[in-house]
């Protein structure tokens, strides 16, 4: 929790500067700045399904390796 506070500090921080964009700076009825929190909830979103997604598709790798490399009868006959 504590880098979460971190990074919407940042963010205010940078909105207030004029090194991101003003609406970072709005905040709602308990002076939480809820377009940051929001900005800030799905980049995290993005992240873990880009993560999973890359997982995805190093088993899927492996997995489609592992069927090729399976030997048939036809494999081990020598041909002339």
């Amino acid at each position: 929790m504590v880098a979460l506070y971190a990074v919407i500090t940042i963010l205010t921080a940078l909105a207030e500067d004029q090194d991101a964009p003003a609406l970072l700076l709005k905040k709602g009825k308990q002076k939480l700045p809820l377009p940051t929190v929001i900005f800030l909830a799905v980049g995290l979103v993005l992240t873990i399904v880009i993560g999973l997604m890359l997982i995805y598709n190093w088993l899927f790798i492996l997995v489609t390796y592992a069927k090729l490399m399976i030997f048939t009868k036809w494999h081990h006959v020598k041909t002339l």
